[in-house]
């Protein structure tokens, strides 16, 4: 009876600490870490984290999670609900499995550090990309008016990593 007491005691720590250990990995896996992207050696932006795979310069890819990316230069347009930024954008799906895609997944940040949420006015359009297929259009965000480093961001729901392009308006 002891034996199977002292049994279960151990085996019941044994789980605990293994519990334990995947929850610390889980949340390493999915919280963002400050600092310099591996492998990137240009200028500091704000929000830099270790997790960013950031383009070569407007309308360069970032290749990144079965997914390849690209991002022109930002051009202020008229929006029907006021001035916009707006930076044409594709997607092309290179894993076996169909990728969600729309504007939700982009952000500006603006040189003060702001970061805006998509508008409703650009071209790119909410659905699904099958295996080996493209979708384009633009992401719109609301212009303040600022003019210098601008940050456009593309994330994924629940992940870290993010494609980063550096513009300049």
């Amino acid at each position: 009876m002891v034996v199977a007491v002292v049994a279960a005691i151990t085996v019941a720590i044994i789980l605990l600490v293994g519990l334990s250990s995947a929850s610390n990995s889980i949340n390493d896996a999915i919280t963002p870490k400050p600092g310099r992207p591996s492998g990137y050696h240009g200028p500091a932006y704000p929000g830099m984290q270790v997790q960013d795979h950031v383009a070569g310069g407007p309308g360069r890819p970032v290749d990144l999670l079965g997914e390849t990316l690209t991002a022109g230069d930002l051009v202020r347009t008229a929006g029907i609900l006021g001035p916009t930024l707006c930076a044409p954008v594709t997607i092309t799906n290179h894993s076996a499995t169909t990728k969600d895609v729309g504007a939700q997944e982009w952000k500006l940040q603006q040189p003060d550090g702001i970061v805006e949420t998509f508008g409703i006015t650009g071209t790119l359009l909410g659905g699904q990309i099958a295996p080996g297929g493209k979708a384009g259009g633009t992401v719109c965000f609301a212009d303040t008016g600022q003019s210098g480093a601008f940050t456009l961001l593309w994330q994924q729901l629940l992940r870290v990593d993010r494609a980063v392009w550096l513009l300049r308006i």
